[in-house]
């Protein structure tokens, strides 16, 4: 069998030119599912890791779905929204620690500002929060410290290598102006600290405290002395006016809290009035993790979920529609296989006199059949390998730049 084998070597070598055909037809056919069902699998793991490990999350009626998937992944805004006085009530009703999320607005490298404005730019989510996030998934800096003050960012590891970014570096947010981004509001942010990676959407966002983001959303604000800003594009000196100092249009838009100002930063209205995307609850007990269930599941108005079960449902579907995927994947595996048997068939018969040769020279009749055997079982064993491989490679370059099955969300 050995000597048989190391003929059909030999003779895949000297066909080099069909050999590398029917290597390049069986690794397309293969590399395809290899690479779906490692997505699926890899992705399968981390959401429902990710579910299981938010207990529940309150938010504005809608739909059920892009609730869970946009405040556990930060791809987007939510549209229906939540009011700081609800997140007060799941408090006020004891039930457990409530941990506001706000996730509207975007963050850019300040070293890049100018051509920010420009809207080319890739980007990072800002997620207005409190510290009992970091307990929750198990963050911690990696440099510096989490966001303690009003005005400070953490950033995910993904995002201070995507932009460079160490401690003392800032972020601006993102106009929300796209025609005239000169004329938006914008927070500077300085980095305060550098998350740990954890492998999660977590190393791809920017962490701040919610009333940051309410600074962002226009509802607080500051206010500058005029008379100790040496940056002419924000302050210039009217030389006809006696020195008068005045404000260019840029102050108002581009602001910055720091520790000299902080302390002037302050809000008008009621803060239960104030937005928020979601809210998650971590609950004392199963005891209270029902009871707040049952008392949420007839509110006309909010949802209290539960996202691993919303997370199960989607994974469901997915799961359906790859049946599908799996039914045409048979289809074409059984056109291949028809394929490599034309193929051995038409093989067959060209050696003919290649075969009786060897008939004549002593060899056994299954002597034809174990050279051509060893040909297709060589041929598989090369093009999975190959196949593997560039299933492997596609999945870590998916993993690596951060797309996922929830981008479009």
């Amino acid at each position: 069998m050995s000597g048989t084998l190391g003929l059909a070597l030999r003779h895949l070598r000297f066909h080099r030119g069909r050999s590398l055909i029917i290597l390049a037809c069986l690794t397309l056919v293969l590399v395809l599912p290899i690479t779906v069902n490692l997505l699926l699998s890899q992705y399968q793991t981390g959401l429902l890791a990710r579910g299981a490990a938010t207990p529940l999350l309150l938010g504005a009626r809608g739909s059920r779905v892009d609730l869970v998937l946009k405040s556990l992944y930060f791809e987007s805004d939510y549209g229906d929204r939540i009011i700081e006085s609800d997140a007060n009530a799941l408090r006020e009703a004891g039930f457990g620690q409530v941990i506001p999320l706000h996730i509207r607005h975007r963050v850019l490298p300040h070293a890049n500002a100018e051509v920010a404005r420009s809207l080319q730019l890739d980007d990072a989510p800002l997620v207005g929060t409190d510290l009992g996030y970091f307990d929750l998934r198990g963050l911690s800096a990696a440099q510096g410290s989490l966001p303690l003050f009003l005005g400070d960012a953490v950033v995910g590891a993904r995002v201070a290598e995507r932009f460079g970014l160490t401690l003392g570096d800032h972020l601006v947010t993102r106009p929300e102006r796209a025609y005239d981004p000169g004329r938006s509001f914008q927070l500077k942010i300085p980095v305060v600290g550098v998350l740990a990676a954890n492998g999660t959407a977590d190393d791809a966002a920017v962490f701040a405290d919610v009333r940051t983001a309410w600074v962002v959303d226009g509802i607080g604000h500051g206010h500058d002395a005029v008379d100790q800003i040496r940056d002419p594009s924000l302050v210039r000196r009217e030389t006809d006016s006696k020195g008068v100092l005045v404000a260019t249009p840029k102050l108002a838009r581009l602001q910055e809290i720091t520790p000299q100002n902080r302390a002037d930063y302050h809000f008008h209205g009621d803060t239960d009035g104030f937005p928020l995307t979601s809210a998650i609850l971590v609950p004392h007990s199963d005891k209270m993790r029902t009871i707040a269930k049952a008392r949420y599941g007839s509110n006309e108005t909010l949802f209290l979920l539960e996202p691993s079960a919303v997370i199960q449902e989607v994974m469901g579907l997915v799961l359906r529609v790859k049946r599908f995927y799996d039914t045409n994947l048979l289809l074409v595996t059984v056109s291949t296989a028809l394929f490599m048997a034309l193929v051995i068939l038409l093989s067959a018969r060209l050696r003919q006199s290649e075969l009786e040769t060897l008939h004549k020279l002593g060899a056994p009749r299954r002597t034809a059949f174990w050279l051509l055997a060893w040909e297709i079982i060589v041929l598989l064993a090369i093009s999975t390998l190959l196949a593997g491989t560039l299933g492997l490679i596609l999945n870590w370059l998916v993993s690596s730049r951060g797309l996922s099955l929830l981008s479009a969300a």
